[in-house]
């Protein structure tokens, strides 16, 4: 069976869906800060982070998936591949701690914004080697 042809709109849109993953990173993190520091005036700021954060999940499946036939097309390297997972995986538990701190947010709102920290890091990591020019090597 012969192997599928790279396809160079793929690549294109896995580049753009890890900026948009970005910005909604930023924008999550301003609505949570912003509902915060208001104490609760405005519930409407912690319930668009939460609805924000859920999308995100969904973002991070479809990125990790393009990243894969991407991969099995040898258009991206493993790190790619691999790191696509470390931010679905980061994503889901980044999630799963924002819904504890429903309950227990003294305890668990500081490794969720840590965790979120750290995960913004690793979408910069991913859209760097996404965005790079590939080396002669490489093709």
């Amino acid at each position: 069976m012969p192997t599928p042809s790279p396809t160079p709109g793929l690549l294109i849109a896995n580049r753009w869906l890890v900026v948009l993953f970005t910005i909604l990173m930023v924008v999550t993190a301003a609505l949570a800060g912003n509902g915060l520091l208001r104490a609760g005036t405005d519930p409407w700021l912690i319930t668009g982070h939460m609805h924000l954060g859920n999308t995100l999940v969904f973002v991070s499946i479809a990125q990790m998936l393009m990243s894969y036939t991407l991969f099995s097309q040898k258009v991206v390297s493993a790190a790619v591949l691999s790191i696509s997972a470390l931010v679905f995986v980061l994503t889901f538990i980044q999630t799963g701690l924002g819904y504890m701190t429903r309950t227990r947010m003294l305890d668990i709102v500081g490794w969720h914004i840590a965790l979120g920290v750290a995960l913004t890091a690793t979408i910069a990591v991913l859209a760097t080697l996404l965005w790079q020019k590939p080396r002669p090597s490489e093709g």
